[in-house]
């Protein structure tokens, strides 16, 4: 019998490789559009830290990443008031416009 903890191990591992796969795949460096939209409003590591309740250093090693977990990214569309799901949904639509106007 497998134990849950197991099952859910081998979820976080493909989530976290789906992701890791799509961003080299796309080049969306979502890590990247957090940092740009923070240097834009002014804000600081250690004030979107606070606000999606996350550690301060582990927040700053995400930011650096071209992926971010999508609850974690939610957290900070929300904090930040900027949609930063939007750069994939465009994705979807022009590659799903651009594969079926063949």
């Amino acid at each position: 019998m497998v134990e849950p903890k197991q099952i859910s191990k081998h979820i976080n591992e493909q989530f976290h490789a789906f992701f890791m796969l799509q961003d080299t795949e796309t080049d969306i460096n979502i890590g990247f559009a957090v940092r740009q939209k923070m240097s834009e409003q002014g804000a600081t590591i250690a004030w979107l830290a606070r606000k999606v309740n996350c550690d301060r250093s582990n927040l700053g090693k995400q930011l650096q990443n071209a992926h971010i977990y999508p609850e974690l990214l939610l957290k900070i569309s929300i904090a930040l008031k900027t949609d930063f799901f939007a750069h994939y949904t465009q994705y979807v639509q022009q590659t799903v416009e651009n594969k079926f106007a063949r």
